[in-house]
């Protein structure tokens, strides 16, 4: 999930992520805690969970001196390939999907 806000000039700006990128190559079990909070997100039915996300973020970039006036959450997707595709070509191309998931407006 990526964070974007934007202040009251107009200015955007990125906000540290709930859940870190992992490294090409690298995998991980689906069961960190903020990982699962992050993919529940994505649901339709969990706007009062996507809304609680932003508030957090408005908080924490009012935190770092930076305040903003409204909150966007994008979900950015790159999908896995199949390990006899990336045996045959190490430089396969992965699908790479970037979706905005809502935009919310801070207090």
């Amino acid at each position: 999930m990526l964070i974007e806000g934007v202040t009251a000039d107009g200015k955007t700006i990125d906000i540290e992520p709930l859940y870190e990128a992992l490294e090409p190559g690298f995998w991980r079990w689906r069961y960190d805690r903020r990982q699962k909070l992050m993919l529940s997100a994505f649901r339709d039915s969990r706007k009062a969970l996507r809304a609680g996300i932003a508030r957090n973020a408005c908080l924490r970039a009012e935190q770092a001196g930076t305040p903003v006036v409204s909150i966007k959450l994008y979900r950015d997707r790159t999908w896995a390939l199949k390990p006899s595709k990336r045996w045959k070509n190490p430089d396969a191309k992965r699908r790479h999907k970037v979706t905005e998931v809502g935009s919310f407006k801070c207090d």
